[in-house]
């Protein structure tokens, strides 16, 4: 019974952790964001390319190339509204 208890409580404790990483943003397999949603979100794609710059080797990730591509797809816009 004691064994049992045991993995329940570490059961829990996966639980919450993965659901802290994940509200955190640095849970694998999360809610990936991708260009679109940092081209609607200028303010978290600013923090992360922010992230980015701070943070050479991950430049080539996934997340660093939407909020990359978002930006450059906002300079495009803003350039041809000029």
């Amino acid at each position: 019974m004691r064994y049992l208890g045991l993995l329940v409580t570490a059961l829990i404790i996966c639980v919450l952790a993965v659901i802290a990483f994940r509200s955190m943003g640095v849970a694998p397999g999360g809610d990936q964001k991708n260009a679109d949603w940092y081209y609607a979100h200028p303010t978290e794609r600013a923090d992360q390319l922010k992230w980015c710059n701070e943070n050479p080797q991950q430049q080539n990730g996934e997340i660093c190339q939407a909020a990359v591509a978002a930006q450059t797809r906002a300079d495009l816009e803003a350039g041809a509204h000029k």
